[in-house]
Formats: C-alpha cells, structure tokens, sequence
C-alpha cells in the first residue's frame, strides 16, 4: 500500500479531415505500445491525479493554437518558476536603460521563459542575442505593447496564452500591464486582499517586491490559461 510515481504519455493531434482533436493514452504492452483513445468526458478521470497532465491537455482542447500544428510549441506555464526568477532577479542591474530604453518588458519575458514558455523566432518573441543590445531581441519580447507596435501583452493574448482578469482573482506568475503608460510587471504574491509584484525599469530596483494600489494604479491584470 506505498504509493509510487508513475508516468503516463498522451498523444495529442489533429485530424486533417475533419479538424477534431484527438487525445490518446499510451499503453505499453512489453516491448510494443498502443494508443487507445480517451474520449473527452473521459480524459478527467485517466488524468484526474495528474493535475499538469489534465491543465496541459485541456490547453489543447479548448484552444484554437492548433491551427498551425508545425508553429505549435506551448508548454505548461510554472508560476512557482516565474516567480522565483522574478525575486531572484529583481535587483539585477536592468539589460536595456540607454537612449530611453525601459527594462520592464524584456524582464517579464524572461520570467515568462523561465517558467517554461519556449522562445519564439518567428512570433518575433525571443531574447537579445546579444546582452544589452535591443536591436538583436525580439519586438515582441522588449515591449508592453502600449505603442501599439508590438509587444509582449499583445503577442500572449493574439496567440491564446493569457486573457484579462480582475484584481480579486490573481495569483502569483500573473501578469500586470499599465494603461496609463508603458510598463508591465508580474505578481509576485497575491491573497486576496494584497498584491505584490516585481519589476525592471530603466534603473535599478532598491526593492524586490512593490505592492499594488489599487486607487492610484490603472492596471490591466492577464493571467496565463
């Protein structure tokens, strides 16, 4: 009566001719395998203990990211790892500040990478390739998306990740995007009643964690599906 880790490998694809997306277990059977399909009313209770494998499998299904299966790569978003790299590197001296470059942005999206949301090349979401040089990261990537001319607000919501939350339901790896001006930042804690939140900007930070007013801030929260 010990219980012991297990792992389970699903399947998922779309069928070319119809367009549903079709889920199946892995079952190994000695030195061959098979794939037996879990219907949708099903899949809950193979996964039920799972609770990644459910979260990244309901992604699939109820998102439209398949329309283009080749260009699909979207993982399971850790908030615990985005929040650590957020701490861990709140005080670190920003990687863009000259010519009135802001660090918030590119600082969100290492989080975002860090909790497992792979670079994109072609969704123009990537890293500097060289440090300190904005000319060499993707625009999606160093910008909030306040100018309307890319950025990683915009890039998150157009291709289904995130959707808009209120104050009340946050949580920590959410994502905060200021209206009033360009900035964005991500939740560090959140109870209900506090928020805190870590960001970058075109100085170095004296604090890791700042907290939220709600009376004094217009804040867009998006939240990671």
């Amino acid at each position: 009566m010990v219980p012991y880790n297990q792992e389970f490998v699903y399947h998922v694809s779309l069928d070319a001719t119809t367009g549903e997306i079709v889920l199946c277990l892995e079952i190994s059977l000695g030195d061959e395998s098979i794939l037996r399909q879990v219907a949708y009313g099903d899949r809950f209770k193979d996964l039920a203990t799972f609770s990644r494998g459910v979260m990244a499998a309901e992604q699939l299904i109820s998102q439209s990211l398949l329309s283009e299966p080749e260009e699909f790569r979207y993982s399971y978003y850790d908030r615990t790892a985005a929040v650590d790299y957020a701490l861990e590197h709140a005080l670190d001296e920003p990687e863009f500040y000259s010519e009135g470059n802001s660090d918030c942005a590119n600082f969100v999206s290492k989080c975002i990478s860090a909790a497992g949301i792979p670079e994109d090349i072609s969704g123009k979401w990537y890293r500097a390739t060289t440090y300190g040089n904005v000319g060499t990261a993707g625009e999606n990537w160093i910008r909030t998306g306040y100018n309307k001319n890319g950025g990683v607000i915009p890039y998150f919501t157009e291709k289904g990740y995130i959707y808009s939350v209120t104050d009340a339901v946050v949580q920590k790896g959410t994502l905060m995007y200021w209206t009033a001006n360009s900035h964005v930042a991500i939740v560090t804690y959140a109870d209900g009643s506090t928020i805190k939140y870590a960001q970058h900007s075109n100085k170095k930070q004296t604090q890791e964690e700042h907290i939220y007013d709600a009376g004094s801030q217009r804040i867009h929260f998006y939240d990671f599906r």
